[in-house]
């Protein structure tokens, strides 16, 4: 028991030896924390100065003018009440939960998903790619098929409604 007590003796002491030795990330130092927020590394950091910058208002207005509009359209067209009833219905644009609270870039793929919101009955339709430099929409539907141009998956979808109905 006593060999016990003086190892543990030993390590307690070296370990707060080793605390005033080496750089921790116990310390409040203002060195110490400037050091650690200039480690942290950032997902969306470009490394030209003149990427343009993008907000989430212009880069949702291009998806849905392009895509969650015309989808609307093919709905309204099967069902005209869908959008006007009392249970509120709509279909909108939804970033990636990573992408969030990034910054967004025109020269750099944007990833989110078109959500179908059926009387707050939320359903993801399809996982989008945008580009917004380019103007391109990739669309996918599900992980069996494999991505397309959002001027087809809009024709695919538009002729599935006219023929099946509005999913529910």
């Amino acid at each position: 028991m006593k060999t016990f007590n003086i190892s543990f003796v030993v390590l307690l002491l070296s370990c707060l030896l080793l605390s005033f030795i080496a750089p921790n990330n116990l310390s409040i130092s203002e060195s110490n924390s400037e050091n650690s927020v200039n480690n942290i590394v950032f997902k969306n950091i470009k490394s030209s100065p003149e990427a343009d910058t993008l907000s989430f208002e212009s880069l949702n207005r291009f998806v849905s003018v392009e895509l969650t509009r015309p989808i609307e359209y093919c709905f309204e067209k099967k069902d005209p009440h869908m959008f006007m009833s009392k249970c509120y219905s709509r279909i909108y644009f939804q970033l990636m939960n990573s992408e969030i609270n990034s910054i967004l870039y025109k020269d750099y793929d944007i990833r989110g998903s078109i959500i179908f919101n059926d009387c707050n009955q939320e359903s993801r339709m399809a996982d989008i790619v945008v580009n917004y430099s380019k103007k391109t929409i990739t669309v996918r539907e599900s992980y069996r098929g494999g991505s397309q141009d959002y001027k087809d998956y809009i024709k695919d979808i538009c002729s599935f409604i006219n023929k099946n109905g509005i999913p529910k």
